[in-house]
């Protein structure tokens, strides 16, 4: 965008920094081809901070440590760094290397334990651990507040399945769902009935 709006002649000149025009028009340059001061260049980040009323000392320094600070949280290789900012040596260039907070939390989750590689993004919680919590939660509250009319809940196996039986036909919670089961035929409610098994008999499939 600021390339097009210079004046053909800047370009051919190598103007790069140029004087800027009172009078922005779409079909025409935007800047003079004049180059700008060298004391311009160097106080025109400290004037732009004071005019927009940013704290602290700003200065085209700044910009320096902010452009290779944000190329090194994002990835970049320190080479690619030092040729954009020019530093010429990784020594310098390191000087302006800023850690996150989400890199010092990185590095803390593996001396914690918490983690076994560096991963600067904070992980997601696992939606599975949080539906075991809940129902944890929840079988907890049960057992402490037991309501006067639950009884036993008997659980009795056949053919290699599993009938659970709740008593006063209220199901207890629990962390996955337990599976439907077709009645058990006549002739085995019979046989527990005769045997003592009462509660199958009070009990309505």
């Amino acid at each position: 965008m600021y390339l097009k709006k210079l004046p053909p002649i800047a370009t051919e000149k190598d103007y790069f920094y140029c004087k800027p025009s009172p009078v922005a028009s779409e079909d025409k340059p935007w800047y003079y081809p004049v180059p700008v001061g060298k004391n311009t260049l160097g106080n025109m980040v400290k004037d732009m901070a004071t005019e927009a009323g940013l704290s602290g000392k700003k200065t085209n320094h700044s910009l320096r440590v902010a452009g290779a600070t944000s190329l090194y949280r994002a990835g970049v290789p320190e080479r690619i760094i030092q040729e954009r900012t020019g530093h010429r040596s990784l020594q310098s260039l390191r000087q302006y290397e800023r850690t996150s907070v989400d890199q010092e939390m990185a590095v803390s989750r593996i001396l914690s334990g918490e983690a076994d590689s560096y991963n600067p993004k904070p992980e997601p919680i696992s939606t599975c651990a949080v539906t075991e919590a809940t129902c944890s939660t929840s079988i907890k509250i049960e057992e402490e507040n037991p309501s006067p009319k639950a009884s036993k809940q008997p659980m009795v196996q056949y053919n290699n399945c599993t009938v659970n039986v709740f008593g006063g036909g209220k199901a207890q919670a629990s962390p996955a769902p337990y599976p439907q089961y077709l009645p058990p035929p006549s002739s085995l409610m019979d046989q527990w009935i005769n045997e003592g098994y009462q509660d199958f008999a009070d009990y309505t499939y």
